[in-house]
């Protein structure tokens, strides 16, 4: 069975283990990483688990590191699906965009509580239309988010407000729609017109309540995903498999959404 994984992060070497560190620090001991946070240490890990790709998420924790990042994306490397970096603070937020599109890049990360601003805010419309019209995927954080956070930034609501104020956006609301936010997940979202990943959900959603939610929400928009390296890959991937969902269930939600939603 093939396995791409919606969800993962790595850092250059020079700076994987202070990153790796700051995060795990930042969270208060909530977090503890599974790998290092090296291109080798992933690589090694999508081996071991029969991964085939994972798709990296790198985060603009400031509107100045947009550029660097994109410039540095890896691209020469078939197993990585490299997502862009973007902040609506950036004041070339437009050639941003612009400059994600020409590299070919499938989508963008965008981390509210990180980056501090209301995805729902009515002053990022055209922030968000652009995204849109430039056929790009957003995959945001959704819900609880350990560490010093006011934890509201990505709300299950906020998620259908936005769809609603911008149709044609592709959403992937990570973390199952909103981590550890499931009554406002199954009152929003479950049957909307928005992708879930499965990211880091494993200790913090029964599995049979995922089995359900996933069901009446449509296995065709649930895509799996790890969180690595903050997530172990083989938990995340064993409680998809391990799960009451039927075979076919289980192989639209680790390959086959993923590669129709990247290439179709």
């Amino acid at each position: 069975m093939k396995i791409i994984d919606f969800h993962g992060h790595f850092f250059p070497d020079a700076l994987a283990e202070r990153a790796v560190k700051t995060v795990a620090d930042m969270c208060g001991g909530e977090i503890v990483p599974a790998l290092d946070g090296t291109l080798g240490n992933l690589l090694a890990g999508m081996e071991k688990f029969g991964i085939s790709q994972t798709v990296n998420l790198p985060v603009a924790t400031k509107p100045e590191s947009v550029t660097p990042i994109n410039s540095g994306l890896l691209m020469d490397n078939p197993q990585i699906i490299p997502f862009g970096a973007l902040s609506p603070f950036s004041l070339t937020w437009e050639s941003d965009i612009d400059f994600v599109v020409s590299k070919k890049i499938k989508g963008i990360k965008l981390h509210p509580e990180y980056q501090g601003f209301y995805m729902n805010d009515p002053a990022y419309i055209p922030f968000y239309q652009k995204i849109a019209d430039s056929n790009l995927i957003a995959l945001f954080h959704a819900g609880y988010d350990p560490g010093p956070f006011s934890r509201d930034h990505a709300l299950p609501q906020m998620f259908l407000e936005l769809k609603e104020a911008v149709p044609n956006l592709t959403i992937v609301a990570g973390h199952f729609g909103g981590l550890m936010m499931w009554d406002d997940v199954e009152r929003y979202l479950v049957g909307s017109d928005i992708y879930f990943d499965t990211a880091a959900i494993a200790d913090f959603l029964p599995q049979k309540q995922f089995v359900d939610m996933a069901t009446r929400h449509g296995i065709e928009k649930v895509l799996f995903g790890s969180d690595t390296p903050w997530e172990d890959q083989g938990k995340a991937i064993r409680y998809i498999t391990e799960s009451t969902l039927s075979d076919s269930a289980k192989e639209q939600i680790l390959y086959q959404n993923a590669d129709r939603l990247l290439n179709g």
